[in-house]
């Protein structure tokens, strides 16, 4: 009897003695683990700061190409992507390619792209593009300050030209002209060209066209 007791207690002091010594391990794997999950912890950390940093500079790269958008002056701006110079302007008087019985003011302009296509990737640098993103005309009428319509060009050889380049993309470095066709409301108040950069962009200021001769 006293010795079945003694090996009881023997083998309890072993299996207790067994456990004992599993238990540091245990604790060695948990500390391996804790460690191991602060290092991915700070890889991610890590990470997402060179991200914040990479689109940072990017902002800030952006931020500075916005030095090479001018403001008009003597009709000519321009934006990050292109130059644009107003050249000239012609008043027509109703006809038979506009069945809106008003006058058209017709403007000649320049558009110079500053980018490669490949550069300016899907945005077209074209002179029509260019000169409707960026161009709005006004006139003043008694009652409104009312958006000019455009209006079609004039369908005779002066023009053919500029018809069969205002949809294509200009070269970098290169320049194409080209005309836009207002309808005016009147011959009385001034025609305002106002250049942004882009729909609803920065302000690039206007030129005023006398439109009364």
């Amino acid at each position: 009897m006293k010795k079945t007791l003694l090996t009881g207690g023997l083998a309890t002091l072993l299996l207790l003695g067994a456990c004992s010594s599993e238990e540091p391990e245990a604790a060695e794997e948990s500390v391996e683990e804790e460690s191991v999950e602060e290092n991915s912890n700070e890889e991610k950390t890590e990470e997402a700061n060179t991200e914040a940093e990479t689109e940072e500079s990017e902002t800030v790269e952006r931020d500075e190409n916005s030095s090479e958008v001018k403001a008009m002056e003597n009709g000519a701006f321009e934006i990050q992507m292109a130059k644009v110079e107003i050249k000239d302007t012609k008043i027509l008087p109703p006809g038979e390619y506009s069945d809106t019985g008003k006058d058209r003011l017709v403007v000649f302009y320049d558009v110079t792209s500053k980018v490669t296509p490949e550069e300016a990737g899907e945005t077209e640098v074209s002179p029509l593009m260019v000169w409707t993103a960026t161009v709005e005309a006004t006139q003043e009428t008694p009652d409104t300050i009312q958006d000019l319509n455009v209006g079609s060009v004039p369908m005779d050889e002066e023009y053919d030209k500029y018809l069969d380049t205002q949809m294509s993309v200009i070269k970098k470095d290169k320049t194409v002209e080209n005309v836009t066709v207002y309808e005016l409301e009147n011959r009385e108040n001034p025609v305002i060209l106002k250049a942004t950069q882009g729909f609803g962009g920065q302000d690039l200021g206007q030129m005023e066209i006398d439109v009364t001769e």
